[in-house]
């Protein structure tokens, strides 16, 4: 069985993707209605900031979770990030937290929850069913310790 959990995208987040886009977008205008030096430009908005912008676009489309309880793995997808942790390996789950380093593969600015896994390395998730989520994981590794 597999279960998808996609990310948070509260009014915050989707006022500062909103408002990065828009800004970029306002840059590659002015740029290439300036003609003052065209080609420096266009090489300018469609190498450097269009790909930005698609990369926003990405990362906003494709941020999902992703528990396979056949294989006992937790998938994470944030555009180009993407990657695997053994369930096994996961040691406890800190829900209600905010990261400001590391790992954060969450679209919303509210709480989300960080995942330790190993020895010392922990990723920042912000499920938008993150009981659910919580309760699956416990299901799958029962030392898995839920702090509030």
């Amino acid at each position: 069985m597999q279960m998808k959990f996609y990310s948070k995208f509260d009014k915050y987040s989707a006022l500062f993707w909103f408002g990065m886009i828009s800004f970029l977008l306002l840059i590659m205008y002015l740029m290439l209605t300036d003609n003052t030096n065209e080609f420096v430009s266009q090489v300018i908005s469609f190498g450097i900031v269009l790909p930005i912008i698609l990369l926003f676009a990405w990362v906003i489309s494709s941020t999902y979770y992703e528990v396979k309880s056949d294989q006992n793995e937790f998938k994470y997808r944030s555009g180009p990030i993407r990657g695997k942790i053994s369930i096994k390996d996961i040691k406890k789950v800190k829900l209600n937290t905010r990261v400001w380093s590391g790992l954060k593969l969450g679209l919303s600015f509210k709480k989300g929850m960080t995942l330790y896994y190993n020895k010392y390395d922990e990723i920042y998730i912000t499920p938008k069913q993150s009981d659910d989520l919580c309760r699956m994981l416990k299901e799958l590794n029962s030392e898995i310790k839920i702090i509030s």
